[in-house]
């Protein structure tokens, strides 16, 4: 997960409208009771498909995501609503109701799941054609049979989920001002300019809401500066649907990094305790013990040194600044720290390794990440986020996608949790078509080349 570093001028209580709103819907959304055991199928592999195989396979796990589904296409459901703010003060709110059709990545998501359940066995196998089809249609590299990458094709059948629903709000924001997409472009002047202003402002509220996949895969990170000059620490609020970790080499790299942020900033801090209290409470709580999954969280909320070519143009210093010199294009360029940590957890959490990389060489780690059927997230959230009632920080592994070989070589598979991963479940191989029962239980997935992982939050 690449986050950038531009335009991270808002202080906490300066969020937006819609950050705010998002990270409040995804804290107060109910927990989802435990579903029966989703049954397990091979997927015919229809040429060099194993990458999108082993990821459905994943998918096909995730109970809270078929739940949802479910209750979309059930008959006693009429219609989804969405409540989209006022984009003016004191403006109305506008209450949309969306069809269930067309919803065509939500009905072939839902119909791969209920062909499971109707004929889906450890002796039968699915040709899951149409989602195939339709990340092909989204994104042309999926149309031919060529290997592709399994993550790549997991984000972007999220997308299509996740933006069908956005879509659907939009053609319902359209209806209300008696117009549609099409027309406004091929028709601009349709509309008076104060209702043309308002319709934008609908629309891009409709790009906020929190769709059915936020309530799955959705969390909240917020990315934290300090300026080292003013000490200013502007926040931004970031949603993820995954985590893109990278593979440590070196543990040390954690400890010495930490140690030397804290004893190079204890002369600078030692009067602001408020800044002081922050930093502590955004670093990472505890070390890693080993290589593996705990190393690659700490990696990445680890503290970050901005300075030399990399220096962070501070808003509130650039304000000084210009304010002293009288030129608008004056900018104060400071070294600045900054940290990466959830501020809210989603229900299932999908973590992804970076092993493949195009730069300098073309290439793929082989590293082995070792990781446990149990993941306790709490050292890297927000002291807010792990004080908020009811909160869970625990998630239990239900799914892994495996890639073996190399770049140019390579298969996936997936290792699933037919429930809840505890110790008396039973965790199932799978290779396309072929399903085998893992004898040795947990210690034959735990041995494998993880590349992307499964977890339900408790």
């Amino acid at each position: 997960l690449n986050v950038s570093l531009n335009g991270m001028t808002k202080k906490t209580e300066d969020l937006t409208d819609e950050n705010a709103k998002l990270r409040e819907e995804l804290q107060h959304n109910k927990p989802l009771p435990t579903l029966a055991p989703r049954p397990i199928t091979g997927l015919t592999n229809l040429g060099n498909t194993c990458y999108f195989n082993s990821m459905l396979q994943g998918l096909n796990q995730a109970t809270v995501l078929f739940q949802l589904l479910s209750s979309l296409f059930d008959k006693s459901t009429k219609v989804q609503e969405h409540v989209i703010s006022s984009p003016t003060p004191g403006g109305k709110e506008l209450v949309v109701k969306i069809p269930k059709k067309p919803r065509l990545f939500a009905e072939a998501m839902y119909q791969f799941y209920q062909d499971v359940d109707s004929k889906g066995n450890d002796h039968y196998c699915l040709q899951p054609l149409r989602l195939l089809s339709l990340i092909g249609q989204k994104n042309h590299r999926f149309l031919g049979r060529s290997q592709q990458d399994s993550h790549e094709a997991f984000r972007c059948l999220l997308d299509g989920l996740r933006m069908e629903e956005i879509d659907a709000v939009k053609f319902e924001i359209y209806k209300r001002f008696g117009t549609t997409e099409e027309e406004q472009r091929r028709f601009p002047k349709k509309l008076c300019p104060e209702d043309k202003t308002l319709l934008r402002g609908y629309l891009r509220k409709a790009t906020k809401i929190t769709t059915m996949l936020d309530k799955v895969f959705g969390g909240v990170l917020v990315n934290t500066i300090v300026c080292h000059r003013c000490h200013d620490t502007p926040q931004t609020y970031e949603p993820f649907l995954d985590l893109s970790l990278p593979i440590t080499k070196d543990n040390s790299l954690f400890s010495s990094l930490e140690a030397a942020f804290v004893s190079s900033k204890k002369s600078l801090l030692k009067d602001d305790a408020a800044l002081q209290k922050h930093l502590e409470d955004h670093q990472c709580k505890h070390k890693p013990l080993s290589k593996g999954i705990d190393s690659s969280l700490h990696e990445f909320t680890a503290l970050d040194e901005l300075d030399d070519d990399n220096k962070f143009i501070c808003q509130k210093c650039t304000a000084q600044l210009q304010k002293k010199s009288g030129k608008d294009d004056d900018y104060a360029l400071c070294n600045v720290s900054k940290s990466l940590v959830i501020d809210q957890l989603p229900k299932v959490l999908i973590l992804h390794f970076k092993r493949f990389y195009l730069e300098p060489v073309v290439r793929k780690d082989n590293e082995h990440v070792s990781f446990s059927k149990v993941l306790d997230m709490a050292p890297y959230c927000t002291t807010e986020c792990i004080e908020k009632p009811g909160m869970n920080a625990l998630y239990t592994l239900f799914a892994v996608v495996v890639h073996s070989g190399t770049l140019h070589g390579g298969h996936y598979t997936a290792f699933v949790n037919k429930s809840d991963g505890s110790e008396n479940k039973e965790w199932y191989y799978i290779s396309d078509s072929h399903v085998s029962k893992c004898h040795n239980g947990f210690k034959d997935v735990e041995r494998c080349q993880a590349y992307m992982l499964f977890y339900e939050q408790n």
